[in-house]
């Protein structure tokens, strides 16, 4: 035998005294009805160590021993908590779990705050320690919900009813923070304090010092800013996790489900693509009742839609995935708001210097720095940072909250500004493409492509690599905007790292569709034709890339640009030379040799020697 029914079974023996006889729910359902005389005593709901569901136990004995008496349960004491009973499995977060047990129980830590994003799973997981470390808290452990607190009376209230303290006393904060004191080692979970984050310090705050043995596990999508405070930020699961979430909440939903060989990689891409977000799993999971995995994937382009039949028991920003990134929008400030909504711009993720590009909060007198307003967003649990290269970090959303932010800026440009002017939707999607993509095509500039074969040019490309989505980006839209110049700067910076990594046939299209823009810059054309003909060189397809390199030479020449004319010479010659012509690449050679001389360029006529 093994698996969590062991467990229960273990846990069921060592709450008994020698000479019991003890039953769970699952033991007592087989027989019940073939114990006739025994003596039956019903021990009511018990906490089990280590195991979240609370289980009803029956004590059984014969007839001839009825008048056996033993000690009460070795299990916890119910009446030292309020955390609920929870019905279906937790999955995952095993090193969340040790953390926290390192922290609040073997450590000195006394303050915990749980950050992330909407539906990550912190109530749950705080639920949950609580409930593993009953018996590590004499004082018990209370789970206080502050989803209804908008203010500090609201705030004491709802601890107040938690804790089961009658807020009678003229000063109901110290009056909560005696009853904590006469707790001694008590763990308090607070959950949901975003709203009430302004009024920490003359709680929690207050609280910490007077109660010093008091242990605090707090859940809110900003950090509380109080000293002594230690965040533990609650990324995604795992996708093994995500995974065995989705089959877990699948099978409750439609009973015998199981992933197969067959439909597991449609069920990893379903998960990656709710950004392994706990409740965005459970929520399409509830869908296998009708939909199959595949069909389920086929229809994630519309998931705020899809992802909208949460539990009839659950709170409305549980329920949907729209309601519980609604919750986090309604906390943010104006500015705050039009500035995640034009980061929805993005692709990719973004530096900090191109949401400075980016942004425009003007409109707003008392608005920070856009810097500061990026910050505020990542206290906020609604802009994550990466770093996919070390020294390197980047800024990104989530999936569901990039497309949510997309919906706010196409609506109404996210908020108004107080000058009663507000921008349009389509106004200000225009307005915030046009930023993106100028920012984008300055990569293409000659000085900044350049810039990637001098020192310090290797750090540079491996940088440009990371913006390949956001350049992508901006070439369509410029092209769908009809703005040649931009469209052609991003196209040439997506270009130079093609040429390195690839695809090369679709960067070869791609440049294509470019050079058809009407009013495109004579020296852009030359640039771009230069670099489709080294593309489809890489292809394979030389007959095209030399008619494209050729086309390439005769406008260099029209537009009597030496320099560039020498870059193509150069470029022919490679590619007499790599298809075993070497006479016809070595008078290319000596042809863009003796310009490069000419002008005066140093770093070309290396190359080409």
């Amino acid at each position: 035998y093994y698996g969590s029914m062991v467990n229960r079974a273990a846990r069921i023996s060592s709450a008994g005294h020698g000479g019991q006889v003890l039953v769970g729910e699952a033991a007592w359902e087989e027989v019940a009805d073939r114990l006739e005389g025994a003596a039956v005593t019903d021990q009511g709901e018990h906490a089990l160590r280590g195991l979240e569901r609370r289980e009803h136990i029956r004590q059984v004995l014969p007839a001839s021993l009825a008048g056996r008496r033993f000690p009460r349960l070795k299990t916890p004491n119910l009446r030292k908590t309020n955390l609920p009973t929870r019905l279906d499995s937790f999955v995952g977060r095993g090193p969340e779990l040790a953390e926290l047990r390192e922290h609040l129980v073997t450590g000195s830590s006394r303050l915990v705050t749980l950050v992330g994003a909407g539906g990550t799973g912190k109530t749950r997981l705080a639920q949950r320690f609580a409930g593993k470390h009953l018996t590590d808290f004499p004082g018990g452990a209370w789970f206080c919900d502050l989803t209804g607190a908008r203010s500090l009376d609201g705030l004491l209230t709802a601890v107040g009813s938690a804790l089961e303290v009658p807020l009678t006393g003229r000063d109901p904060l110290a009056q909560l923070g005696d009853a904590i004191l006469g707790r001694r080692r008590v763990l308090i979970v607070l959950d949901n304090f975003e709203q009430v984050v302004e009024h920490a310090a003359a709680t929690v705050g207050s609280w910490l010092q007077r109660a010093p043995e008091a242990r605090f596990l707090v859940t809110s999508r900003a950090r509380l800013n109080l000293e002594g405070e230690r965040l533990l930020p609650l990324e995604p699961l795992p996708v093994a996790e995500a995974v065995r979430l989705f089959e877990d909440r699948a099978r409750a939903a439609r009973p015998g489900f199981r992933i197969t060989d067959a439909d597991r990689a449609t069920v990893e891409e379903i998960v990656e693509r709710l950004d392994c977000i706990s409740l965005a799993v459970e929520l399409a999971a509830a869908r296998v009742r009708v939909l199959s995995p595949e069909k389920l994937l086929a229809r994630l382009s519309q998931r705020f839609k899809l992802l909208s039949g949460g539990r009839r028991d659950q709170a409305a920003r549980q329920a949907t995935l729209r309601g519980a990134i609604d919750w986090s929008w309604e906390l943010l400030k104006p500015w705050e708001q039009a500035a995640l909504a034009q980061c929805s711009v993005f692709r990719g993720g973004f530096t900090l210097e191109a949401a400075e590009a980016v942004l425009d909060l003007e409109s707003w007198e008392e608005a920070p720095w856009a810097m500061d307003v990026v910050q505020s967003l990542v206290d906020q649990s609604m802009v994550r940072i990466r770093e996919p290269r070390p020294g390197c970090e980047r800024f990104g959303l989530y999936e569901s909250i990039r497309e949510y932010a997309s919906e706010k800026l196409a609506a109404a440009g996210a908020s108004t500004p107080p000058d009663g002017r507000p921008a349009t939707g389509p106004e200000a999607v225009r307005a915030a493409h046009g930023r993106h993509a100028e920012h984008y095509a300055a990569f293409g500039t000659e000085e900044h492509l350049e810039s990637l074969r001098v020192h310090g040019g290797v750090e540079r490309r491996r940088l440009l690599e990371l913006e390949m989505e956001n350049l992508v980006a901006a070439v369509d839209r410029s092209m769908a905007a009809g703005e040649a110049d931009t469209a052609a700067g991003a196209c040439l910076a997506a270009m130079a790292v093609i040429e390195l990594t690839g695809p090369f046939l679709a960067g070869a299209k791609r440049a294509g569709g470019g050079l058809e823009l009407p009013g495109l810059d004579a020296r852009q054309e030359t640039m771009l034709l230069r670099r489709r003909g080294r593309l489809l060189q890489h292809s394979g397809r030389r007959e095209e890339s030399l008619r494209t390199l050729e086309t390439a030479l005769a406008r260099a020449r029209e537009e009597a640009d030496r320099r560039l004319e020498g870059i193509v010479l150069n470029s022919l010659g490679l590619l007499y030379g790599e298809h075993g012509r070497p006479d016809e690449a070595r008078e290319y050679y000596e042809a863009a040799l003796a310009i490069h001389r000419e002008v005066g360029d140093r770093r070309n006529e290396g190359t080409v020697l």
